[in-house]
């Protein structure tokens, strides 16, 4: 299974083209990087990987399906940046049922791919009868990730997923993408951060404009972009650099914000 994108090109109004030119292929076990700064077209990108838009040319084919084709739809799915725009059930439980059971799954069946879900993306089962409401922002972003895991899709297109995890449920993230691509699962990750995941990916993908101005391996992209890095990242090196024994993976502000305070010996969290 694959997802071909060839010559792909699109504007929302004319003479304004916001994509242009795009060709990739994410094939099966693979997960790709794709960045690109504000208004470069990722999330417009996005968009047509599942056939929620259209290209004015050019085509987008999952597994020789047309993009746009309900067939092709079942096999991609999608995480919007946002988890709580994907919440909507009385129950996490509910939340997560909610697509297999639209795919015709019910009973132990359903019961059992929920179940199996949640346990794939590090959920605690007793958070599944709470409200969606009740859970932590970083639950949320889980839960809504088991939704997506519950489908099967062959590939998933996920939308800035360590957005507003603290590192417990980062790390929770990352080890169910690693499970995914042992299946076989071809997995496109969009953020504007790359060594969030860039450990993580092997290749990435620099939109620029509407076009792609890099598609190679995660070592030459941090090479030629290097000020990529989020300003904790940044914050974080120059610290060690003046010699302030800090770990060298931080990427969040909870977590810098607690290795600091223990470096300056006040410990605890907040």
């Amino acid at each position: 299974m694959s997802v071909q994108v060839k010559n792909i090109s699109f504007a929302y109004a004319k003479n304004k083209p916001v994509l242009s030119d795009i060709s990739f292929t994410l094939e099966s076990g693979e997960i790709i990087g794709l960045m690109g700064e504000i208004g470069s077209g990722k999330s417009t990108l996005i968009r047509h990987l599942n056939g929620l838009l259209s290209p004015d040319s050019g085509f987008v084919l999952v597994d020789d399906f047309p993009s746009s084709d309900k067939k092709a739809r079942k096999l991609v799915g999608i995480l919007f940046q946002h988890a709580s725009r994907q919440l909507f059930e009385q129950t996490v439980f509910d939340d997560i049922a909610f697509g297999p059971k639209n795919y015709g799954e019910k009973g132990h069946t359903l019961k059992k791919t929920v179940y199996e879900a949640a346990d794939l993306v590090g959920l605690g089962q007793e958070l599944l009868e709470l409200s969606p409401h009740r859970l932590s922002g970083g639950e949320k972003k889980l839960a809504c990730f088991a939704g997506v895991v519950a489908c099967s899709p062959d590939d998933m297109i996920l939308d800035e997923p360590f957005s507003g995890l603290d590192s417990i449920s980062r790390n929770k993230m990352v080890n169910a993408l690693e499970t995914l691509k042992r299946k076989g699962c071809g997995i496109l990750i969009a953020s504007h951060h790359s060594d969030t995941f860039v450990n993580l990916v092997d290749r990435m993908l620099f939109l620029e404009n509407g076009s792609i101005a890099y598609d190679g391996s995660p070592d030459s992209f941090v090479e030629k972009y290097p000020l990529q890095s989020p300003s904790i990242s940044a914050l974080m090196s120059l610290l060690q650099n003046r010699g302030v024994d800090l770990p060298s993976d931080i990427s969040e502000v909870e977590e810098a914000f607690n290795a600091i305070l223990s470096v300056c010996g006040k410990g605890g969290t907040r």
